[in-house]
């Protein structure tokens, strides 16, 4: 996994295949906080299918593509979100996340991507309270064990 400063929604890599940038969406239809929001001022059409097509069911996920080579993961992984009404601290489902995972790996063959790579937030660790060292042993799992390289981007430098 690699670890760089910089905007998710501008994902680079080596390779010339397909870009796949994910997310962890909750699963209430509930779209307008942390990094959809700045998916959402670059590419509408993940937060389209989202809103309107989805099923909301945990483990579900939805690719969209938003450009030529660039793809978009909606990742159902998120059982609902922090409000005055819920005050719980971690909403990631890792199980679900893990779930996502395959059905994202299931897409890839299935579509016959060729040098596709993973590129991201730290996706689940944020304003859904999961533990990154938890969420990357699963990225970790699906992807770079299946040689499909993750890049992984913080905004700010991490301590």
């Amino acid at each position: 996994m690699n670890y760089v400063k910089g905007d998710a929604t501008y994902p680079i890599s080596d390779l010339d295949g397909p870009k796949i940038i994910i997310h962890c969406c909750n699963n209430k239809r509930a779209w307008g906080a942390g990094f959809v929001l700045a998916v959402s001022k670059k590419f509408p059409e993940p937060e389209i299918v989202y809103r309107t097509k989805m099923d909301m069911k945990l483990g579900n996920m939805a690719l969209v593509q938003v450009e030529d080579n660039i793809y978009v993961a909606n990742l159902i992984a998120q059982d609902g979100y922090f409000s005055r009404y819920n005050r719980k601290t971690c909403f990631v489902d890792y199980d679900a996340l893990e779930t996502a995972f395959k059905h994202l790996l299931d897409a890839i063959v299935e579509q016959g991507m060729q040098n596709v790579s993973i590129h991201g937030p730290r996706i689940g660790a944020g304003l859904a309270g999961g533990d990154w060292t938890r969420i990357a042993a699963i990225l970790d799992k699906c992807f770079v064990q299946n040689n499909i390289p993750v890049t992984i981007y913080d905004l700010h430098s991490v301590n």
